[in-house]
């Protein structure tokens, strides 16, 4: 490609100011200010660049070119196409007057289409789905795949890389006859028969022996299971992969191996083939709906979004001569910022602007392309870039200390050597040799068993590195995650030690700022609005007496909230509320409170400062969307507005707040510190899914021709392995494509998570006994295919061997127990009213029982009932939905139900708790006959209540309200009964655990109805136990 300059710029090497540079030079060289269009991916980026390039020109005596830059087109792409548009509109038959929707806004229409495409396909294809497990089932880590989520990503990508309808169509085809190759030819027998059959006689010759084994004996269980959803028509293809699994002891072997020898021909079963041809012919059709759906709904209200504009411009410059001849006159340069970060319909308008410009200068770095999930996509680009004959690298890093430099050049000039050494190592510029000497490079070694600890560890590792480095701040600190899960995690470890952390933690009306900001808001805007009034007295009362006083004298207590000075305001302030916009009126109520002040005097007020910059921030969106739709907008419309789309939390900020964030979110920033974790993740290489397939032969001329979607539902659910199925896949080329694309995009995350640090880099690795968990790490691979770092678990070690490079290293050992440190610093001083406290620690207003922990004195128990029975828990349930479904039939009064009235009840409970795979309905129901003979045995004809509520106010003040399972009402006193649905085994832990929570109940107990409370018992259902606490 001709004119096309590429400049790579690696991680830290200046990219802003070698851009600015390029583009001085070519205004000084002839081109005018009005002929640049310079291409940003920010808001903020498009400012700083231009800014940049101002001052560029200004410092060269070139003050006219400096006034008329902002004629130019400087911008995102698309804020430059909404600018063309409105330029061009009659050439692309358009009005001047349509309407561009907000992100957020066309993502919801986008989504009521997708939803509406669905609805008409659901009926036909439940059945399937249901089979394959795609329905989305479960929670948490048991949760099915959904089928409607591969509807929208199909769609998106047929939107990003121009694929039409017609095409799509193609794709389902394409998708079906190359997933053919997976099975085998169709069964003419009725395997379903076969199978049952053979599960019969398994199932009658296994319950007629002694079985002596637990493994055996969990076979027969299985089996057992599987025929119920057999007789009920309610099985799933992963029963069939299951039973070709079952792995019994040797003496039943011969028992059970017909029952595998049928399951194991399961690619032969031709429902299962059918029942694929459905889902994947069905998901695209629903795909096509929504989007043919999501376009009449554009049209009608003469609507577009950011896909629409840059397709719009791209069908300009391709076919609309009067566009080409008048652009080919008006721009002369066109640069792209991020070139890396560009999408496939971004990728075809760019080099389309360059045909009518000329000339054109990219800048970027291919080893920082990681957004493929969004879109983008990296194979595509390296196709462009191939064919780019001239470049430039930039050589040096202004980022960097030495050692860390050293590091990732040893390291990343072997993983990325297909580049050539020159576009991967950098060097110090001579001005920072001296500044840039040192740099620390560490290896914390977390000797934990699970997740949660080592959240603890890292969380000591970075309170030791604080502590042992005084000029080290925590905001000098990024910890990097791959999943925001594990960011909130960590946050909390921090947290629970004494560090800010950063990252968000919910819902921003979940804060105490902005539910006193919005009803300050509501109440300035209706005085009859109580409940806001209330809620600003709760505020503002310091004694608490406020209900007291409300119910003792209302007239004279409603007087004085009146009378208060930010009510007076707020009250004064009404009457301009009909001519200001909700921003203003906001601005004012949160002014008329003293909002601002007051928050100064609380935890974390930088926090709760941004919690109200998000709020702020939730309010133009609200304004935009009521625009793009011509709306009016409303303080009553805002407010229905965010309690509908509740906007997430800030994160914090500040030097005394550690940064908690993903990888992909710390692309383009910096930091002192950065800790990486996560380095012991294996990385998934799945055929499975959505993906786009480029074409056989790339076109310069048109980069979007011949791709392809390709489509593979997984066929087996919860079973993530079939070795029949997993032999056939490993001898895929296609399985060699997506294994390649996945190792590539994974080293790339770790390279950007690796240059984010100016002075010390931290690799957080799980070591078990003497093994280090290194999987994600072990992809850094050179030319010969092996790991390029060669790890040492002995802490003793001081250097690194990386490559033929021997790096300085410092190796330190965390685990999760508390390392007894001292606190932290104290924040600064803050200006604060008079009379309010400036810094300290309150216990919650409010608590639950469930959350309460301590020293409750020494704990005695016995263990009172054993049921000689226990829940098997099946696979990975979320437990938090499992013990609610457990509590949720206990709860019920099923004494008076008929048998098959209650194994409906647990049915539809297990379901409704998407934990209908997770535990047989049979052993529930044992579960609640054994605890009703119990309390018949104990407890004859006493009063029994469940969910019972309780209420108490603590010494502290803290309100504490509850609910308690099981409340026995006896001639002697009260029996409270709490179920738990732990199913570990160590008992004395968790009943010393779980005792202050009954303690409570106890005295709540107590102090309402003046009885003695005679037993306090644990009730274990899982585990079948109930046990006894002594007090």
């Amino acid at each position: 490609m001709k004119n096309i300059e590429l400049i790579n710029a690696s991680a830290g090497s200046g990219k802003t100011f070698s851009l600015t540079q390029r583009i001085a030079e070519a205004l000084k060289s002839g081109i005018e200010p009005e002929e640049l269009m310079a291409t940003t991916f920010t808001n903020k980026a498009a400012d700083e660049l231009r800014e940049r390039i101002r001052v560029e020109l200004l410092k060269n005596k070139q003050a006219e070119e400096a006034g008329r830059i902002y004629d130019g087109f400087i911008g995102t792409v698309n804020s430059i196409c909404a600018r063309l548009l409105t330029e061009y509109a009659l050439d692309a038959g358009m009005s001047p007057a349509i309407e561009v929707m907000p992100e957020n806004d066309s993502e919801q229409i986008f989504n009521i289409a997708i939803d509406s495409a669905i609805e008409q396909y659901a009926g036909s294809m439940e059945a399937a789905a249901r089979r394959l497990e795609l329905d989305g089932r479960g929670a948490g880590f048991s949760k099915n795949d959904d089928w409607r989520d591969h509807v929208k990503k199909i769609a998106d990508l047929a939107r990003s890389n121009l694929i039409l309808p017609g095409t799509l169509r193609e794709c389902a085809a394409h998708s079906w006859e190359s997933i053919q190759a997976l099975f085998d030819p169709p069964a003419a027998n009725n395997l379903d028969e076969e199978l049952l059959e053979a599960i019969t006689l398994a199932v009658n010759h296994l319950e007629s022996i002694d079985i002596t084994t637990k493994k055996s004996r969990d076979v027969l269980k299985d089996i057992k299971n599987i025929k119920g959803r057999f007789d009920r028509k309610d099985y799933t293809w992963s029963d069939w992969v299951l039973l070709a699994k079952l792995d019994p002891a040797k003496g039943e072997r011969e028992i059970v191996e017909p029952v595998s020898a049928v399951a194991d021909r399961i690619l032969c079963h031709p429902q299962l083939q059918e029942d694929v041809r459905q889902i994947i012919e069905g998901v695209f059709e629903c795909a096509i709906g929504a989007l043919e759906g999501y376009e009449a709904f554009k049209r009608e209200h003469a609507l577009m979004d950011f896909t629409d504009q840059e397709t719009k411009v791209l069908d300009l410059c391709r076919y609309n001569t009067a566009f080409t001849d008048s652009m080919g006159e008006r721009i002369k340069l066109v640069t792209v910022d991020e070139f890396q970060d560009t999408s496939p319909i971004q990728l075809a308008l760019f080099l389309a602007l360059h045909q009518l410009a000329g000339q054109s200068v990219w800048v970027g770095d291919p080893k920082q392309a990681i957004y493929g999930f969004r879109g983008t996509d990296p194979q595509l680009m390296e196709e462009v870039v191939a064919l780019i004959s001239e470049s430039r690298v930039l050589e040096y890093s202004w980022r960097s200390r030495e050692n860390l430099l050293n590091f990732t050049n040893a390291l990343f000039s072997q993983v990325f050597h297909a580049m050539g050494a020159g576009k991967v190592i950098l060097k110090v510029p001579p001005e920072r040799a001296e500044k840039a000497k040192g740099g620390r490079l560490e290896a914390w070694y977390l000797t934990v068993k699970n997740n949660l600890d080592e959240a603890a560890a890292i969380a000591n590792g970075v309170r030791a590195l604080i502590e042992e480095n005084p000029s080290i701040n925590p905001g000098d600190i990024a910890i990097l995650c791959r999943t925001n899960a594990r960011c909130r995690a960590i946050a909390t470890a921090l947290e629970n030690i004494g560090v800010r952390a950063s990252v968000g933690r919910g819902s921003l009306l979940d804060t105490k700022e902005c539910q006193l900001a919005i009803a300050a808001l509501r109440y300035m805007n209706n005085p009859l609005d109580t409940v806001a009034l209330a809620e600003l007295v709760q505020w503002s009362n310091a004694s608490g007496e406020w209900l007291k006083d409300l119910m003792s004298d209302p007239d004279q207590t409603k007087k004085q909230w009146h009378d208060s000075p930010a009510v007076m305001r707020l009250n004064e302030g009404r009457r301009h509320v009909p001519y200001w916009t909700p921003l203003e009126a906001l601005e004012q109520a949160i002014d008329r409170i003293d909002l601002l002040l007051d928050i100064k005097s609380r935890p974390n007020p930088d926090l709760a400062t941004s919690n109200l910059d998000a709020l702020r921030g939730a309010c133009r969106e609200y304004i935009d969307l009521c625009r793009a739709h011509r709306n009016a907008a409303t303080i009553e419309g805002f407010i229905a507005h965010l309690y509908s789309t509740p906007p997430e939390q800030a994160e914090g900020m500040g030097e005394k707040t550690v940064n908690i964030l993903t990888y992909h979110g710390a692309k383009g920033l910096e930091w002192p510190w950065v800790v990486l974790t996560g380095l012991g993740q294996e990385p998934r290489y799945d055929v499975f899914g959505v993906h786009i397939e480029a074409a056989q032969q790339f076109d310069p001329k048109d980069p979007l021709a011949n791709r392809k979607i390709r489509y593979w539902p997984w066929f087996f659910g919860s079973q993530r392995s079939y070795p029949q199925l997993d032999e056939r896949i490993e001898g895929l080329s296609y399985k060699a494509a997506i294994q390649t694309m996945t190792e590539r995009e994974e080293q790339r995350l770790l390279y950007v998570g690796m240059t984010r640090a100016k002075d010390g880099l931290v690799l957080a690795i799980r070591k078990q006994g003497n093994k280090l968990k290194t999987d994600w790490l072990d992809l850094l691979t050179g030319a010969d295919g092996q790991s390029v770092i060669q790890w040492d678990a002995d802490t003793a070690n001081t250097m690194l061997q990386v490559g033929d490079a021997k790096i300085p290293i410092s190796i330190t050992e965390y685990n999760a127990e508390d390392m007894g440190l001292p606190g932290l610093a104290a924040d600064e001083d803050q200006y604060v009213p008079e009379g309010r406290p400036s810094s300290g620690d309150y216990p919650p207003a409010r608590i639950a029982p469930s959350s309460l922990s301590g020293n409750t004195g020494s704990v005695a128990f016995e263990l009172l009932y054993d049921y000689n029975t226990r829940i098997s828990i099946h696979g990975q349930p979320d437990m938090d939905a499992l013990g609610s479904a457990i509590h949720a039939y206990l709860a019920l009064d099923y004494s008076e139900m008929t048998g098959e009235e209650r194994l409906e009840t647990v049915q539809e409970i297990l379901k409704n708790w998407g934990v209908e795979t997770a535990l047989e309905p049979a052993d529930l129901l044992l579960a609640g006959e054994k605890l009703h003979a119990f309390m018949n045995k104990h407890y004859p004809g006493c009063k029994v209540l469940k969910e019972w509520p309780i209420f108490l106010r603590n010494e502290q003040n803290q309100v504490m309200q509850g609910w308690i399972d099981v409340l026995v009402e006896t001639a002697n006193g009260y029996v409270i009964i709490d179920h738990k649905s732990y199913p570990g085994t160590d008992n004395e832990e968790r009943i010393i655990e779980y005792a202050p929570q009954l303690m409570a109940y106890k005295a709540a107990v107590e102090k309402a109805t003046g009885q003695p409370v005679i037993g306090l018992l644990l009730h274990l259902p899982v585990r079948g136990l109930i046990w006894k606490i002594q007090f």
